[in-house]
């Protein structure tokens, strides 16, 4: 029996009303107290598809980003969800996980602050032990202090010191059995034993060129290249994700008032109505002289408009396709250089011949990556597959995108649904499709299939997977029949707030 090593789930948005996760009932009424007749039935149908561990054996799960929604709930709330699911998985003598890896998101990009903060903290203190530093003999000369990171080591047995998510890991301490939740970021990877194949995890949000955003700001103003590394990437974006997706719409009664706007957005023939509202109450608010004579209104709305197009343009509110053609050519371009530059230089720390060196005196990295590599992400809410030809991988990429669990659209989005990315000790990857969302609610238990590749579309893994399915068919169904119930209350509720006056 194959054993399955890493589990990847993303994008379960922990808190927020319109996650499968949240406990909502017909009126849109949710108690966050308990968990939901949903995930129940998703832990109860996770765990007939692990084969039980043997002992000694591991088996990771991998969060791979908006785990919680941070964008418009507070972090207690997602948080004490994110406590009802972990219970539900652990529970019993055998837990069916021993580790747990935290890839942060877009909308939990906090909760990586929060996690290199601490890390630069104890760096410090490391080195302030090691140094003794006096600091009573200020005409001693002082070391001057590094920068804080802006990512982990992408290869997490390479970090010396793994970065604990205290705030994820402090919350679920009882159902744990003592082991923390290692925090890496933008990339996590794994290598089999040969180091012939590369298995890469990351949210998916720096393949959209809107997290480029400040990047592409400097790039027009001022004519310097985009980053090519990842380092470089977060360095310039990370301040511009954290407002936006991560805290912005936690500020109080004006958050609750940014999510309405966003919810607003979903419509387009609302559109001018709030940017127009917006731009009103920013104009009278603006008595400077420097803007009198000017049509300042118009110059608002343009700008508001702008952003508003850009968010329709977004991967997320592409309804008709799992990506369009300036989508891929965005997750090519991160693949290509940032993600590609990451592997290769990191490799080279797992050469025993540059050991004794500093990383200063390493050779450049080689531009083409030799492995058979996967690419596993999430953030569009769309499950999909691909292999994809690409000049700087020897070999066609796998990409798989795990999907959402979220409903975020007015009408139903045929392209949106949730799966599960399996993987094996030899790191033999297969998706697991959970749903689409459909417009006939039989459709949905006729979707849960586990698929290997669009090269080999079975394998070891996927088939065995498919049995155990067909062996706990009946729980299966009862899942799928859930989440139809849950998908049609959730836009119920959507189409109530989109149709609320301003």
């Amino acid at each position: 029996m194959v054993n399955v090593r890493y589990v990847c789930l993303s994008d379960l948005h922990f808190g927020e009303d319109r996650s499968l996760f949240s406990n909502m009932e017909s009126g849109g009424q949710v108690d966050h107290s308990k968990p939901s007749r949903f995930m129940i039935e998703f832990v109860d149908c996770l765990k007939t598809i692990l084969p039980r561990k043997k002992r000694g054996e591991k088996r990771t799960l991998i969060l791979n980003g908006d785990v919680l929604e941070l964008a418009f709930c507070e972090m207690n709330l997602g948080g004490a969800i994110f406590r009802q699911f972990m219970s539900l998985l652990m529970y019993g003598k055998n837990p069916i996980f021993t580790d747990f890896i935290f890839i942060p998101g877009n909308h939990d990009h906090h909760l990586w602050e929060l996690a290199r903060e601490n890390q630069y903290l104890e760096y410090l203190k490391r080195k302030h032990r090691k140094e003794r530093v006096n600091y009573l003999a200020p005409q001693r000369k002082q070391q001057d202090l590094p920068s804080p990171w802006h990512t982990t080591e992408l290869f997490l047995e390479l970090e010396k010191h793994p970065i604990k998510a205290s705030f994820l890991s402090e919350i679920t301490e009882p159902f744990r059995n003592g082991r923390p939740i290692t925090v890496a970021y933008p990339n996590l990877a794994l290598l089999n034993r040969d180091k012939s194949k590369c298995v890469v995890f990351h949210h998916g949000h720096f393949t959209e060129s809107v997290y480029w955003s400040i990047s592409s700001l400097k790039k027009n103003l001022f004519d310097f290249p985009l980053p090519k590394d990842v380092w470089d990437l977060e360095e310039e974006n990370y301040a511009l994700i954290d407002f936006l997706w991560s805290a912005l719409g936690r500020s109080g009664e004006a958050g609750h008032g940014l999510e309405t706007i966003y919810t607003k957005l979903l419509k387009p023939e609302t559109l001018h109505a709030v940017t127009s509202k917006i731009g009103n109450m920013i104009a009278d608010s603006t008595s400077s002289p420097l803007v009198d004579g000017f049509n300042y209104l118009n110059g608002i709305e343009t700008i508001l408009n702008n952003i508003i197009e850009g968010y329709w343009s977004s991967e997320r509110s592409s309804l008709d396709c799992v990506i369009s053609e300036s989508g891929m050519e965005c997750l090519s371009r991160y693949l290509e250089t940032p993600l590609r530059r990451h592997i290769a230089n990191r490799m080279q720390k797992h050469d025993p011949k540059y050991w004794d060196l500093p990383e200063e005196e390493w050779p450049h990295p080689p531009t083409v990556i030799d492995m058979e590599t996967t690419f596993v992400f999430g953030h569009t809410h769309k499950s999909w597959y691909y292999l994809l030809e690409t000049n700087h991988f020897k070999k066609p990429v796998r990409i798989y995108n795990t999907g959402g669990w979220v409903v975020d659209s007015l009408k139903t989005a045929l392209t949106h649904g949730g799966s599960i990315a399996l993987v094996g000790d030899d790191l033999e990857t297969a998706l697991l499709w959970v749903y689409n969302e459909s417009y006939d609610h039989k459709d949905y238990p006729e979707q849960v299939k586990c698929i290997g590749s669009l090269d080999q579309p079975e394998n070891s893994l996927s088939k065995q997977t498919n049995e155990l399915i067909r062996q706990n068919q009946s729980s299966w169904q009862k899942l799928s029949k859930e989440i139809a119930r849950c998908v049609s209350i959730r836009r119920n509720h959507l189409l109530e707030q989109v149709n609320e006056p301003l």
